[in-house]
């Protein structure tokens, strides 16, 4: 596989955690009972 293809599926990763992430603090502050 060539390097610039590697390096594009990494960004694709990077891309998709950073998007994971974000959803996540979402909740980071909520409550376990309400």
């Amino acid at each position: 596989m060539p390097r610039k293809q590697i390096k594009q599926r990494v960004a694709e990763w990077v891309q998709q955690v950073q998007a994971q992430n974000i959803v996540l603090r979402e909740h980071e502050h909520t409550p376990l009972y309400e």
